[in-house]
């Protein structure tokens, strides 16, 4: 039965709510099976909770792409009190306590949250986290990789900038490649909806403007939305 929060409180009333033995209903017997300290105090026991922390389980994450994927969790068991924050531990460290702490909400169930700019083919640690009034349960880790970028190589004006016009495009003769790397390469250019950067990270997009192919004449041309380094424009040849 539940323990009163105040008024008359036996012994006995202790080992019922316990379940501990009965051929020994002392106050020590009953401090000891509730885990207290001595010294032992009835008042210990007033608003007592059987309750216990949390369970909580990490999920592998869906819908991984280059610079994004999604984290899930699950609550499976509020441990007899309310789950009063979830969420997880996210990033690049083998020990969660040095990674991003990212709250997603409270209470029991799957939980979940999108993360977005992200490093391509970047390897990521997730654990999950629950918190009652009883204590904070840590989920197990689990790892996902980012996908990888498809490189192609192209020639700009001088700092690997983009040329002036699609006739400087048409008849630059510099020797500066760079390396780049994109997604939906068609014909050595980058398709509309696709990502181009200029470093092996993913982290800088090229700016708008016009870059010739090394092979031949033909040159493309495209915008970027959002500094995201997503493709707004299709390609062109001269």
């Amino acid at each position: 039965m539940p323990l009163p929060e105040s008024g008359p409180l036996s012994l006995n009333d202790i080992r019922v709510e316990l379940g501990a033995n009965a051929t020994n209903v002392s106050l020590g017997n009953m401090s000891d099976t509730a885990g207290k300290e001595e010294p032992d105090a009835i008042s210990d026991f007033y608003g007592f909770s059987a309750a216990s922390a949390p369970s909580v389980s990490t999920n592998a994450a869906t819908s991984i792409e280059h610079f994004q994927m999604t984290l899930n969790g699950n609550v499976t068991s509020d441990g007899g009190a309310t789950v009063t924050a979830r969420g997880f531990y996210f990033g690049t460290d083998s020990n969660y306590t040095n990674n991003l702490q990212i709250s997603v909400g409270s209470g029991t169930g799957t939980f979940s949250t999108t993360r977005t700019s992200l490093n391509a083919n970047q390897l990521y640690y997730i654990t999950s986290y629950a918190t009652n009034s009883q204590g904070t349960t840590i989920g197990s880790t689990v790892t996902a990789t980012t996908t990888a970028l498809t490189s192609f190589t192209y020639r700009a004006g001088e700092g690997g900038g983009a040329l002036g016009d699609a006739e400087a495009a048409c008849e630059e003769a510099l020797s500066t490649n760079i390396i780049g790397y994109g997604t939906s390469i068609n014909g050595g250019a980058p398709a509309t909806n696709s990502y181009v950067f200029s470093n092996t990270t993913g982290t800088s997009p090229l700016g708008n403007g016009f870059y010739k192919l090394v092979a031949g004449k033909g040159f493309f041309s495209f915008g970027v939305s959002g500094g995201s380094g997503q493709v707004t424009t299709g390609a062109s040849a001269c």
